[in-house]
């Protein structure tokens, strides 16, 4: 449809023309403008069964045209009151009804016997194209999509005609908005967040609103899979307005990716995107599909650069269940979950021993969020782990739930680095960017133009506390109250020593500043999530089960500060080679370690992912020997009880060899298990469901693999500074002569140095610049 043509329909439709040209005008709108075809459309279509006729009918879309809503809305919702719950009835799905008179549309469905408006929408002239925009946000032209990895990707990835517009209007929004001060403080926060996930600073440009895209996805997901329906504005899609009504909280609240509803467009586009994500039908899932749409989104040369792999459900599933011996007893925690696979499968493991030994619904539902916990510095991977938790309680939080719910997924830094040590407390620090650090206008180890705001130990390791304390300074920072004002609050509910008080007063003084700056939107949930971690690593708190897929950080990836801090740390936990092998170290065998000290009881037990070099790579040694000191207890603090082998022939999985350790605490050092299970064969996807996992691969007992380091030394070593990396590299690597039109002869092939190439094009863009200015 032509720009002309519909400015037309638009203009007319405005003029409210009758019954019969606005169904006309529908028409053309759902057939030249959607590319629907006529013969799916059916009109005046009879529904016998309430004597009736639907004006029109698209999939699972009805139309109800009148000449005047306003005159004859009644009318219409009695209606759309009949045909609904009748066609429904016959088809089993949901339906969506448009009530029309031209100038004005609305959307309704229906719940419990009731018409309930979701959206409402009236075309401008001015831009006559949004018209469209807006009906193919909202009509449904297909029965429910089912929501596996491989259509999720399709109707929403990088590839989908919706993701790529949506992101385009993401873009100019943020265009508009990327002077406002709450806009960049969410846009740095979510930076500094990131450079402590991948150890340096981010050159990805669009990735801020890529996740912002992910965020209003996730959420949509989640509200329309557990309340059937998205509320009626994108705040409280955003918000979590319905779910903390329902008493669940944690599960969906304002974060970072807010920063749209700034813009007087924001809200309208977050709709368009939900009601686009609301065909999926989420009753029935049975993994967690987030991380298929995220693998999707983000370019894979930048998950490559960012080591964003997520764990397959059936590596998932199968950890979990040689891990978690006593599901009704066992508490789990993934200090690195995520999109939240591990969660997902823990939570069903216990509903599933839950109701076998008589529990009510509610009653597994309240014992699944006590026992399973999650935490992730990717502030994306918590939005989506905390809705693969809500998936995971789907099935029996829809039949039973308790009065109050927490969903217990934080974002906070598991390895607690933003926690100060002191006579093994630790105190929560949280840095607060400079304005505009996000843009890259500071590096890394510069402390200047940022706010510290501090939380003692004895407060930060106590929710109920730590949350009314951090409430009584917002809300006293808004009102600018004197510190004194706290300092009475402090006195009246909490005992705090002097030193704790004048920690807690310092903050308050940051948060005062913050608020006059128009920076102060945003700490309650930073606060809060934070300080989570140093409440799991807390006697009571600690896990039975530590499970996961640790950080795979290469050393190399980090930037000076990261590189700098994790050789104190690995030195501290006597991991350190030294820097013969720094090359080779990576972050995942200091997070099993100190996920260990954190997390693990005693008597608990860790399983987690880790690169295939852990097994054999000699940077490994010394954390294979299990004698890796842990504050708190005397070194050899754990024996490796199993181990499972996944080399490179085990496809498609992770870009590099994998391996899973499991391991307990012991008071002395022990040998490695004698034999490990070998995986090997071709998966048919990456995401396979357990049962095409099962027949696809072949397991077999063998012995531990050898170290590989010793054998694979180069009688060349001796004569290289550099071993492998050829340098300069210009002056070693040649390029192919191209020899017009016909190419080149590849027995003889003509070759020639790139450096000569490079200097060759330089010369020639210098006399065509010469050339062009005179």
């Amino acid at each position: 449809m032509n720009q002309e043509n519909l400015t037309e329909i638009v203009a007319e439709l405005l003029s409210r023309p009758g019954h019969e040209k606005v169904r006309t005008h529908v028409h053309r709108l759902l057939t030249d403008g959607l590319g629907a075809k006529t013969s799916e459309i059916d009109f005046e279509r009879p529904v016998p069964e309430v004597r009736g006729r639907i004006d029109a009918l698209l999939g699972r879309t009805v139309f109800e045209v009148k000449s005047d809503l306003r005159r004859e809305r009644k009318d219409a919702d009695a209606q759309l009151l009949r045909y609904l719950p009748q066609r429904e009835k016959e088809i089993g799905q949901t339906f969506v009804g448009i009530a029309t008179d031209g100038a004005d549309f609305v959307v309704e469905i229906v719940r419990d016997g009731k018409l309930i408006e979701i959206g409402k929408y009236r075309p401008q002239a001015d831009s006559s194209r949004d018209l469209l925009r807006w009906l193919e946000s909202v009509v449904v032209l297909q029965t429910e999509l089912i929501p596996d990895v491989q259509s999720i990707q399709q109707e929403l990835g990088r590839e989908s005609v919706h993701y790529r517009r949506a992101l385009q209007e993401i873009e100019a929004l943020w265009e508009d908005l990327k002077s406002r001060s709450a806009a960049v403080l969410k846009r740095d926060l979510w930076n500094r967040l990131l450079q402590v996930a991948y150890g340096g600073s981010l050159e990805v440009p669009d990735l801020f609103l890529q996740h912002t895209y992910l965020t209003i996805v996730a959420k949509a997901l989640a509200t329309v899979a557990l309340l059937d329906s998205l509320p009626a504005n994108g705040r409280d899609l955003l918000s979590g307005n319905a779910f903390r009504d329902l008493g669940i909280v944690g599960a969906i609240e304002s974060d970072f990716f807010d920063w749209v509803l700034l813009h007087p467009d924001g809200d309208n586009l977050v709709m368009e995107i939900a009601r686009h994500t609301g065909r999926f039908k989420l009753r029935d899932i049975s993994t967690d599909i987030l991380k298929g749409l995220y693998e999707s989104l983000i370019d894979p040369g930048q998950r490559h650069d960012l080591g964003e792999y997520y764990t397959p459900d059936w590596l998932a599933a199968r950890i979990v269940d040689a891990a978690m011996l006593n599901a009704l007893t066992d508490r789990v925690i993934d200090p690195a979950c995520g999109s939240g696979t591990f969660l997902f499968h823990a939570v069903r493991k216990i509903l599933f021993a839950a109701h076998k030994s008589g529990k009510t619904d509610s009653e597994a539902v309240a014992l699944a969020c006590e026992k399973v916990a999650g935490i992730d510095i990717h502030p994306v991977a918590v939005i989506f782990a905390r809705v693969t938790y809500l998936l995971a309680l789907q099935p029996t939080l829809i039949k039973g739930r308790p009065p109050a719910l927490s969903i217990p997924v934080y974002i906070g830094d598991a390895l607690q680095w933003n926690a100060r040590e002191f006579m093994n407390q630790r105190d929560l620090e949280i840095v607060v960017p400079a304005a505009g650090e996000g843009a890259g206008k500071l590096p890394d180890d510069d402390m200047a133009g940022r706010v510290i705001l501090r939380f003692p130990a004895t407060v930060a390791s106590e929710p109920g506390i730590f949350d009314a304390t951090l409430n009584e300074m917002l809300n006293l920072a808004e009102r600018d109250r004197p510190a004194t004002a706290l300092a009475a609050w402090l006195k009246r509910q909490i005992t705090a020593s002097t030193s704790d008080q004048a920690m807690l007063k310092g903050s308050y003084e940051a948060l005062r500043r913050l608020q006059r700056e128009g920076r102060n939107h945003i700490w309650g949930y930073v606060a809060r999530n934070l300080s989570r971690p140093i409440w799991l690593a807390t006697d009571k708190q600690k896990a039975d089960v530590v499970v996961g897929n640790p950080p795979w950080l290469a050393y190399r990836a980090m930037n000076k500060t990261t590189q700098k801090r994790f050789v104190e740390e690995m030195k501290g936990s006597g991991l350190w080679g030294g820097l013969a092998s720094v090359s080779g170290y990576d972050l995942s065998a200091y997070f099993f370690t100190r996920a260990v000290q954190l997390y693990m009881r005693k008597s608990g037990l860790i399983a987690f992912v880790l690169p295939f070099a852990a097994m054999t790579r000699k940077p490994y040694s010394l954390f294979r020997k299990g004698a890796f000191k842990v504050r708190g207890y005397s070194e050899g603090v754990v024996q490796f009880t199993d181990a499972w082998a996944m080399p490179a022939d085990v496809q498609p999985l992770f870009p590099v060899p994998s391996c899973v350790f499991f391991a307990q605490r012991t008071p002395f050092p022990r040998p490695l298990p004698r034999s490990v299970l070998y995986f090997s064969g071709k998966l048919p996807h990456r995401d396979a469901h357990p049962d095409e996992a099962r027949a696809a691969l072949r397991e077999q007992r063998g012995p531990w693999p050898s170290e590989s380091d010793k054998s694979e030394v180069s009688g060349y070593k001796a004569r290289f500074r550099n071993g492998a990396v050829l340098w300069p590299r210009r002056l070693i690597i040649v390029t192919e002569v191209q020899q017009g039109r016909l190419g080149t002869n590849p027995p003889a092939g003509e070759t020639q140095s790139a450096e000569y190439t490079r200097l060759f094009t330089l010369g020639r863009r210098l006399r065509d610049r010469k050339d062009s200015r005179s």
